[in-house]
């Protein structure tokens, strides 16, 4: 994405107060992967990173005991895995008992329910994304029995508040809304044919003077031009009927009065006219709201008018009246309309600008105090403001809105991995 001279400063000023304000502090350990200080370090910033097991997973030591838990998504839905040996031989999943919680940000702790595999237990249920929360586990093999708990955290990062608000991100709530479904039609700016007026003579006659310049503004009642009438060689006075602009200028001093003079309009009410194709006419119709794009703000209408269909295989054009009281259109311009053709009530919706893509999922960044964590999402349909959430976030959560990308920018920078 470019950047433009003007706003690289403030842009790199709050990027800068954003990385170094809000690293990670390190987390004290719930506990350690070696209670009796037998060698594995939790690979949490605490002193080193955990040993890994035969199966790419994390080895928890205790004695005699040692214990792999691995989360396995090839092919399948990721599932967690866990592996015992005793003394150094594999310990059959039947004689392993083992109990694993996970405890994610700002959520109840979720108990797995294990079930026995071949050579390990499986969790029954697949662990959704993201991977990120403090574990503990807890197993017996005969008499022998150990426990361990340890941070295995993705996708999450702290920011203080006063670096958050000077850095511009901002939250709101994740809850019910209106997701509208809309056609994208294409068409130009024209003028409204009643608010053009072509200025003629009223009897013929040799123009004497013009007193106004194409593109001059005039107000209703103004003199424009001066005539002297060949029969009673009398002078009269052309004047405007209407406010508008002068577009043309069709005569000069001396010359004959024949034909229009002067061509006035008033652009203050525009017309869209957009085309409507054969394969879009049965999801457009009259009184349908409009959001129209173009070189300048967006501006809001309804279709007014549907013009009936052509022939085989051409368009016909849905009008749309534009208040340009503001002078931002002209005709000619190029337009893109964007109509509702109907209405959802979603019972969650977040903020289109909220998303994120992290890894190959959509996301957004929930906010548990001064901590920001993503939420995978599965989406719903969608608009150009809001999309529906049909899982991944509770409803209430505070999530990210304004600026969210710089969280995303901090994650990629601090390296989070996908290791578990």
């Amino acid at each position: 994405m470019m950047t433009s001279r003007r706003t690289c400063g403030p842009f790199f000023v709050l990027l800068t107060l954003l990385l170094i304000g809000c690293q990670p502090a390190p987390e004290a350990p719930a506990g350690t992967d070696t209670p009796t200080g037998g060698g594995a370090i939790a690979a949490d910033g605490t002193g080193g990173e955990a040993p890994t097991g035969p199966h790419g997973g994390r080895l928890l030591r205790e004695g005699d005991l040692a214990v792999e838990i691995a989360l396995f998504e090839q092919g399948v839905p990721p599932e967690l895995r866990l592996y015992a040996w005793e003394a150094g031989e594999p310990v059959p999943p039947s004689a392993l008992e083992a109990t694993v919680t996970l405890t994610r940000l700002g959520e109840s702790p979720e108990r797995l329910r294990l079930l026995p595999a071949p050579t390990y237990l499986r969790s029954a249920d697949p662990v959704t994304e993201p991977h990120s929360f403090d574990v503990s586990i807890a197993v017996q093999i005969g008499r022998q029995r150990a426990h361990w708990t340890y941070a295995s955290h993705e996708g999450r990062t702290r920011i203080e508040p006063r670096i958050a608000a000077q850095a511009g991100i901002t939250t709101a709530r994740a809850g019910p809304g209106v997701v509208r479904e809309t056609l994208t039609l294409y068409g130009h700016i024209e003028p409204d044919p009643a608010r053009v007026r072509r200025l003629g003579a009223r009897f013929p006659g040799v123009v004497q003077s013009v007193a106004v310049q194409v593109g001059d503004r005039v107000r209703a009642g103004a003199r424009l031009a001066t005539i002297e009438a060949d029969q009673s060689l009398r002078s009269y006075a052309l004047h405007a009927p209407m406010d508008g602009i002068v577009i043309e200028r069709l005569a000069d001093p001396g010359e004959v009065t024949a034909g229009p003079l002067l061509i006035l309009a008033d652009f203050g009410t525009l017309w869209a006219q957009l085309a409507v194709f054969p394969s879009q006419a049965n999801a457009i119709a009259v009184g349908q709201p409009v959001r129209l794009h173009g070189a300048g703000p967006a501006a809001s209408g309804r279709i007014d008018y549907l013009a009936p269909g052509g022939t085989a295989g051409s368009a016909r054009h849905a009008r749309v009246v534009l208040d340009n009281a503001a002078g931002t259109w002209s005709p000619g311009m190029a337009v893109r309309g964007e109509v509702v053709t109907a209405v959802h009530e979603a019972p969650l919706v977040v903020e289109a600008r909220a998303l994120q893509r992290w890894r190959d999922f959509d996301v957004v960044f929930a906010r548990i105090g001064e901590q920001y964590e993503v939420r995978v999402l599965t989406l719903g349909p969608a608009d150009g403001e809001h999309v529906q959430v049909l899982a991944g976030l509770r409803p209430g959560t505070a999530y990210v809105t304004g600026n969210s990308y710089l969280l995303k920018a901090e994650l990629e920078k601090s390296g989070a991995s996908h290791d578990h």
